[in-house]
C-alpha cells in the first residue's frame, strides 16, 4: 500500500492511527492510503477526511479520527456524541465520515461514460465504508461505558485494541459492505480521479483515417489514461511549511505539478496569495489552463475559474505592457522598473538572466524594504534565474516563507555552476544557512523532492538528448557528468555494470539503462525504439529548410498530424540569422498551404496556435512540448568553444517532443548524428568510459546531494542499531516516562488534540 500525506498530523491520534496502517498495510497490501485529501465538500469550508484506504478489495475506506478518552464522552444519541472536556460539546463522527465517503462516491459515479456506475442500481461501482477512529479508547472500555448501544456497528469503530496488524487487516477485510471484483481499466480510473489526473485528460483526437499513420498512432498514445503516478501527485498536493524544492529532467511533469499544487493551496485556502512564476513568456498561457483545469477538479466544478486577484501568474521580469513579479514589486516600492533592453544597457550584459539577477539585486538593497505581500511563490525554470530572483521571492513572503521551485539543471542554458540552497539564500548573522533542504517537514512532506519519470518524451529520445548533453560518447570527452550510482538512479537510470561501491571509478566501462516503467511511453512500441529519431545531412543551410517545409507538408498530408502538433526549433542563437531563416521557413509554408506562428513575434506569450506550424528558437521553446520536432542547425553545437552551453541547447531543443524528433543540419552536424547513434545503439542502455572528474567542465553531482545521501545512509545505520537494541527490552520495565519519550521519538511533534 502506497501512503500520501498532505500536511501536518493534526494530532496525536491521526498520526498513531496513520502509522499503525502503515506497519500493517505498507508491505501486505495492495491500494492507497491518503492522509487529509482529497477534499470533499461541495459547499462551504474546504474540508478532507482525516485519513482515506482505497483497496481493489476493500472499496473506499474514510476514518474520522477523535483522540478522545472514555472520559470525554458523555452519552450518545444516535449518530450525536455528547462531551465534556473537549473541543466542542456535541460531535457527529460517523456523519461526517459518511459525508466525506458520499461526496468521493458521488464524484467517482459521475465519472465520463459511466463506467464506474452499476448500470442497474445507478449506485457507484465501488463500495463505500465509514469508520470513527478511536486510537485511544479500548474496545473494552467503550462496552463498559455504552455496552451494545453503539452508534454505529463494531466493525464500524477502530479501538486502540484494533491497532495490531492481524487486528487491523480483520477490521477492514470483514467489515459487511464487500467490494465486488473491478476491472484494471475501472480501478485505474479509480486511482486516476482521486489523485485529480481528471484535469490531465486531453479531448479525444478523430479517428485517422490511416490505421499506421502517426496520427493514428498519437491517438491510441492518448487514449492511454494520463495519469499522476505516486511521485507526482504526493508533491503535487503536499503544502510544504517553508522552502520546498522540486527536481527532474525535462518531462518528467515539474510543470504541471507546481500547476497542480498551486491549485491545491488556492482551494483549500482561498485567503492565500499565489504567484505562480516562470522564466520563458509562451508558458503563460499553458499554466494557466493547467490551474484553472486543476481548480476546476479540486472544487468538484464549483468553482469554474480561480480568482485571481489571489493566484497570480507572473512572467519573472514583467514587462511594460505585462505583470512580472519584479515589475510589480517596483511598483509598490516605488522603485525604478528597468526593461530587459534599459538592464541590458544599464549592467552592461547581453545575458537576461544576468540582467534581471542585477535588476533585483538593485531593488534589494534600495531604501524601500521589500514587502512581505505573499503565502506563497511556485517558481517553475528555476534553473534559468539567479541568486538575487530568490532572495527577492524569499524576502516578499510572508512566514513561514513558503517558496517551491522546479529544477533542472541540464536545461540551464546560461550558467554552469549549480546553486545550492546555502548559495541562493545566504545566510543569517549567525552563519547559519536561510534555507536547509536536508530535512523533512512534519507531515512526512520532503523538503527536496526528485521526479524520476519522464512522461513527455519517449525512452530513445529521453536517453540520446540526456546522454548527448552530456557528451557520454563524445569525442573530445564527456563535459557533464555524474559520479555516483544514486544520483543516476535519482534520475531514473539503472547503473548495470562497472560501479564500485557506489561509485563510478575514472577509466573503467559502465553501462546505464533507463527502465520502461521510467520512462513509459506508448509510442516506442508502437513505432519502434529506433524509429522515432530521425537526422538528415545537407550541404547547405537553403537546401536544409528547403527540405523541412517539404517534410512539414508530407506529415501533414501523409501521416494526418495538425499543423499545431508540429515545431521547428533553431539551435543558433545569432537573432539576425535566425530572422532571416525564419522568413523562408515562413514563406515556404506559406507557398504550400501551411499557416505558421512565430513565438515572439506573432506572440511573446503563446507557443502554439490552432492550424499552425509553430517556428521558434530554442530560448523561446522551453517548457514547452509538440508531437513532431524539428531542430534545425545543429552543426552549431560543434567544436570545443562553449561547449557545456551549446550541449544544454541541444538537449532542451531534443526534449520538446512528446513524439518524433527530426535532427538536420551541415557539413560539421555528420559527426555528431554518429555521436548520437551510438548512444542508441542498444536499446535503453549505454556504455561509456568513466572520465577523469578533474577534465569535467561541469560535475552534476553537488556536494549538497552527496550530503544528504550521507545523512539518510547514517539515519538508516543508526535505525538498524536501535531496532537491534530494542529486541532487548521488556516495555514493562520501562518507566511512563520513558515509554513516552520512546513514543514521541517515533511519532509525535505536537500534542494537539481534535
Amino acid at each position: 500500500m502506497d501512503f500520501v500525506s498532505t500536511q501536518d498530523f493534526g494530532s496525536e491520534a491521526e498520526r498513531l492511527l496513520w502509522e499503525s496502517i502503515k506497519s500493517a498495510f505498507a508491505t501486505t497490501e495492495p491500494g492507497y492510503c491518503w492522509h487529509r485529501y482529497p477534499i470533499t465538500s461541495r459547499s462551504g469550508p474546504r474540508l478532507e477526511p482525516d485519513l482515506l484506504i482505497l483497496h481493489p478489495q476493500w472499496g473506499l475506506n474514510v476514518i474520522e479520527v477523535k483522540g478522545c478518552s472514555i472520559n470525554h464522552i458523555e452519552a450518545i444519541e444516535g449518530h450525536i456524541w455528547y462531551m465534556t472536556g473537549w473541543t466542542s460539546s456535541e460531535i457527529e463522527p460517523y456523519d461526517q465520515a459518511q459525508k466525506h465517503m458520499w461526496a468521493i462516491l458521488d464524484r467517482l459515479k459521475g465519472y465520463k461514460y459511466g463506467l464506474l456506475r452499476d448500470e442497474t442500481s445507478g449506485n457507484c461501482r465501488i463500495a463505500g465504508r465509514a469508520f470513527v477512529g478511536l486510537p485511544f479508547i479500548t474496545e473494552q472500555e467503550w462496552r463498559k461505558r455504552f455496552g451494545e448501544h453503539l452508534s454505529a456497528p463494531k466493525w464500524e469503530l477502530v479501538f486502540s485494541t484494533d491497532l495490531e496488524l492481524d487486528a487491523l487487516r480483520h477490521t477492514f477485510a470483514n467489515a459487511p459492505i464487500k467490494q465486488k471484483p473491478l476491472s484494471e481499466e475501472e480501478w485505474e480510473a479509480v486511482v486516476a480521479i482521486i489523485k485529480g489526473s481528471e484535469a490531465l485528460q486531453r479531448k479525444p483526437r478523430r479517428p485517422a483515417k490511416r490505421e499506421n499513420s502517426r496520427a493514428a498512432w498519437l491517438r491510441q498514445v492518448e487514449q492511454q489514461m494520463a495519469a499522476f503516478d505516486l511521485e507526482q501527485h504526493r508533491v503535487a498536493v503536499q503544502v510544504p511549511p517553508g522552502p520546498q524544492r522540486i527536481r527532474g529532467l525535462a518531462g518528467t511533469g515539474k510543470t504541471v505539478v507546481l500547476a497542480q499544487k498551486a491549485a491545491h493551496m488556492h482551494v483549500v485556502h482561498p485567503d492565500w496569495d499565489i504567484v505562480f512564476t516562470f522564466y520563458s513568456r509562451p508558458l503563460h498561457e499553458q499554466i494557466r489552463n493547467y490551474i484553472t483545469r486543476f481548480v476546476q477538479e479540486f472544487s468538484q466544478g464549483e468553482i469554474s475559474e480561480p480568482d485571481w486577484n489571489k493566484v497570480r501568474i507572473w512572467y519573472g521580469w514583467g514587462a511594460f505592457n505585462q505583470p512580472g513579479l519584479y515589475r510589480h514589486l517596483c511598483t509598490v516600492t516605488k522603485s525604478r522598473f528597468r526593461g530587459f533592453t534599459d538592464a541590458q544597457n544599464h549592467f552592461s550584459t547581453i545575458s537576461g538572466r544576468v540582467a534581471l539577477d542585477k535588476c533585483c539585486e538593485e531593488l534589494l538593497g534600495g531604501d524601500t524594504p521589500v514587502p512581505e505581500l505573499f503565502d506563497a511563490i511556485l517558481v517553475d525554470e528555476a534553473q534559468d534565474f539567479a541568486e538575487n530572483y530568490f532572495r527577492l521571492c524569499f524576502q516578499t513572503l510572508r512566514q513561514p516563507r513558503r517558496l517551491v521551485w522546479g529544477y533542472d539543471e541540464v536545461q540551464s542554458l546560461e550558467e554552469l555552476i549549480i546553486p545550492t540552497a546555502e548559495t541562493l539564500f545566504g545566510y543569517d548573522a549567525d552563519g547559519k544557512p536561510l534555507v536547509d533542504l536536508s530535512g523533512t517537514y512534519p507531515g512526512e512532506i520532503q523538503q527536496d523532492e526528485i521526479l524520476y519519470r519522464c512522461y513527455r518524451n519517449p525512452r530513445p529520445v529521453l536517453i540520446a538528448a540526456h546522454a548527448f548533453g552530456l557528451g557520454l560518447l563524445r569525442k573530445g570527452g564527456t563535459v557533464q557528468f555524474i559520479d555516483s550510482v544514486a544520483g543516476w538512479q535519482d534520475i531514473g537510470y539503472e547503473v548495470r555494470e562497472g560501479a564500485t561501491d557506489g561509485k563510478m571509478i575514472s577509466g573503467s566501462q559502465v553501462t546505464i539503462c533507463r527502465p520502461q516503467e521510467n520512462s513509459p511511453h506508448l509510442l516506442e512500441k508502437l513505432a519502434g525504439y529506433h524509429n522515432l529519431i530521425q537526422n538528415r545531412l545537407f550541404e547547405s543551410r537553403e537546401k536544409e529548410l528547403e527540405w523541412i517545409v517539404e517534410d512539414v507538408a508530407r506529415n501533414i498530408q501523409e501521416e494526418e498530424l495538425k499543423p499545431e502538433e508540429i515545431a521547428i526549433v533553431a539551435l543558433e542563437s545569432r537573432q539576425k540569422i535566425v530572422t532571416s531563416e525564419f522568413a523562408i521557413l515562413r514563406a515556404g509554408l506559406t507557398a504550400k498551404g501551411i499557416a505558421s506562428m512565430q513565438v515572439g513575434l506573432d506572440s511573446k506569450d503563446i507557443f502554439r496556435a490552432e492550424g499552425a506550424v509553430t517556428i521558434t528558437s530554442v530560448f523561446r521553446a522551453k517548457g514547452s512540448e509538440a508531437s513532431l520536432v524539428y531542430v534545425y542547425g545543429f552543426e552549431d553545437v560543434s567544436g570545443n568553444a562553449d561547449v557545456v552551453r551549446k550541449r544544454n541547447r541541444a538537449f532542451t531543443a531534443m526534449t520538446r517532443t512528446r513524439g518524433w524528433l527530426v535532427l538536420t543540419g551541415i557539413a560539421r552536424a555528420n559527426e555528431l548524428f554518429q555521436e548520437i547513434e551510438a548512444i542508441l545503439e542498444k536499446i535503453g542502455c549505454v556504455s561509456f568510459i568513466v572520465p577523469d572528474m578533474t577534465t569535467i567542465q561541469r560535475n552534476l553531482e553537488t556536494y549538497e546531494n552527496q550530503r544528504k545521501r550521507e545523512r539518510a545512509r547514517k539515519a538508516e545505520k543508526s535505525l538498524s542499531q536501535l531496532i537491534k537494541d530494542l529486541a532487548d527490552v521488556n516495555p514493562d520495565d520501562l518507566s511512563a516516562e520513558q515509554r513516552q519519550q520512546l513514543y514521541r521519538l517515533l511519532f509525535s511533534k505536537n500534542d494537539k488534540q481534535e
